[in-house]
């Protein structure tokens, strides 16, 4: 969870998010890169999400339910050309209900789940949005991808190296209440932890 920390959730938007605003009371859930949803009146299975207009990734393309219905390819659907095993691995372990989705229109997306679950909305927290059109620019390689990534989040990065990461605040990011306050981020990954301690 460290790497979603400090990369996922400073680079990346989900559907739904949590509010991270206050270190003295529990988070809630609260809208992400979809400003609302519901369960279908006649498939309690079947959610409704819409997706928040006007919100571009960090390469300047739109957010849509097309980019959506591409993440949940890349993490779901096994026989899809940008299948992602290794993301898969870990989203699927964190969002076992997800059955299937449709997209509606551009800015709405039906999901299914295997089973009625009223937490699902929380799982999809998980479930972070990356740019299809710089996944397509760097040869539909997604180890090329985390190279130079593309999500829609409060800060991008700009440098990536084995010994640390670099990230610039996304000026035009879409929520201004957690737009970054700084300007640069420099991250020194230390995985040994004699290291860390020295």
């Amino acid at each position: 969870f460290e790497g979603n920390r400090f990369t996922g959730l400073t680079m990346y938007d989900g559907l739904t998010s949590w509010d991270l605003s206050s270190a003295d009371k529990p988070s809630v859930m609260i809208p992400g890169l979809a400003t609302e949803w519901k369960v279908d009146d006649a498939d309690k299975k079947k959610w409704i999400f819409k997706l928040r207009p006007g919100v571009k990734f960090h390469d300047g393309s739109d957010f849509n339910a097309d980019a959506v219905v591409f993440n949940l390819q890349r993490f779901f659907d096994e026989k899809a050309p940008h299948f992602d095993k290794t993301a898969s691995a870990q989203i699927k372990a964190r969002t076992p209900l997800l059955d299937k989705w449709e997209k509606i229109d551009d800015y709405r997306v039906a999901i299914w789940t295997t089973d009625v679950a009223a937490y699902f909305p929380e799982m999809l927290t998980n479930v972070l949005m990356s740019s299809p059109a710089q996944y397509a620019k760097v040869g539909r390689d997604w180890q090329k991808f985390g190279e130079t990534p593309s999500g829609t989040g409060p800060f991008r990065i700009t440098a990536v190296s084995r010994s640390q990461i670099e990230m610039e605040k996304n000026a035009s990011y879409w929520n201004k209440e957690r737009a970054a306050k700084l300007d640069k981020v420099v991250l020194l990954p230390m995985p040994e932890a004699t290291t860390r301690l020295a």
